[in-house]
């Protein structure tokens, strides 16, 4: 899915240059944002404390905005704390698929490998499975 590559380039590009490059990246007139996407931002509590005014998915969405009005992109905030791999899996169709996103951004595994100390995480095989599970019913 070509797309799903293009988003893949500038995630990484918001994480390696800077988050305020990145967004503008993301806004710019040559960014491969087309009118009418639905963004889905899937994750866990990173990406729930992202949602809020000056987070990182509410920065993404009001540059998108600001710059880019005639494409009137839809912002879905999908971030749950707390939830790991197998979490995700679990709620994809209802709180993402759901909403037919054109571009999904999932941030996990901060509580997979976390809790794993406690012995409630995510085994690697596990991760693995599931995210790899998650991309295919995404893309």
């Amino acid at each position: 899915m070509n797309r799903f590559f293009h988003a893949t380039i500038i995630l990484l590009a918001t994480a390696s240059s800077g988050q305020a490059a990145g967004i503008d990246a993301l806004a710019a007139k040559n960014s491969p944002l087309g009118k009418g996407e639905v963004i889905a931002f899937f994750g866990d509590s990173i990406t729930q404390a992202g949602a809020r005014p000056g987070g990182y998915c509410r920065l993404i969405g009001e540059a998108i905005a600001k710059q880019r009005p005639e494409l009137g992109v839809t912002i879905v905030y999908a971030g749950i704390s707390g939830h790991k791999v197998p979490n995700l899996q679990g709620r994809l169709d209802r709180d993402v698929l759901s909403k037919k996103p054109t571009i999904v951004f999932i941030y996990i595994g901060i509580n997979d490998v976390w809790h794993s100390t406690s012995g409630r995480g995510t085994s690697k095989d596990k991760f693995d499975a599931g995210l790899r599970d998650l991309i295919t019913k995404i893309t």
